[in-house]
């Protein structure tokens, strides 16, 4: 119960900080690529993987291109969600985004579908529903379609995200060695396109980024 309410605080606090990049200038991909640096840092230190057995993740080096590919891409999106669309909107997208994984699991693991999950599956999703069913109240940037849009890239971002994490899992490596050589992936991406860019640093963007990766971690 404990690892769950921390998980929950710590997804809101990210919210909270992509919503106040704006205004405390900081740069959302600068954030997200040093993000990755402190995750890879903290998976060293805290999970201690075995970097002997790198060979056990080369019959699935798909899932982990993929994977080093929709991890930057999402957390971007994801604060322009959070930018343009609000925090409730946007994290109420994330929780949605279980649905995709709940479905694989039926449809691609072979769980079975109880009376009891079907309920519990129901009345989650009735109340995530109601939570993204309010009134429009003021003006949004970028009008309705491009927040849906941003909203959906959420939506199917982090829920094909789970779904690869789940096939990782399936495949029997190391937990610990499978988030590292990701995290490792989508730290080399998201500096790569950055420096294509030649984009000015800053220490807006670099501190939060510190903050971004102790909470996603």
């Amino acid at each position: 119960m404990l690892y769950l309410i921390a998980s929950i605080l710590c997804s809101v606090a990210v919210s909270v900080l992509l919503k106040l990049a704006r205004s405390r200038k900081i740069d959302i991909e600068q954030a997200v690529a040093v993000n990755y640096i402190v995750a890879v840092a903290l998976c060293m230190l805290v999970l201690k993987p075995d970097l002997d057995a790198w060979k056990s993740y080369l019959p699935t080096w798909w899932l982990f291109a993929a994977l080093g590919v929709l991890l930057p891409a999402v957390f971007v999106i994801m604060g322009r969600a959070v930018e343009r669309a609000g925090i409730v909107k946007s994290d109420a997208a994330q929780r949605l985004s279980l649905f995709l994984p709940v479905l694989a699991s039926f449809a691609l693991f072979g769980e079975q579908l109880s009376q009891g999950r079907l309920i519990g599956l129901a009345l989650a999703f009735t109340a995530l529903f109601c939570l993204l069913w309010k009134s429009e109240g003021g003006k949004k940037s970028g009008g309705f379609a491009a927040n849906a849009g941003l909203l959906l890239g959420v939506w199917a971002g982090y829920g094909v995200i789970d779904i690869l994490f789940k096939q990782v899992a399936k495949s029997g490596t190391a937990f610990a060695g499978n988030l590292l050589v990701a995290f490792c992936l989508a730290a080399v991406l998201m500096f790569g396109y950055l420096f294509s860019k030649s984009v000015k640093w800053t220490a807006a963007g670099i501190l939060g980024g510190l903050v971004l990766g102790c909470l996603n971690f």
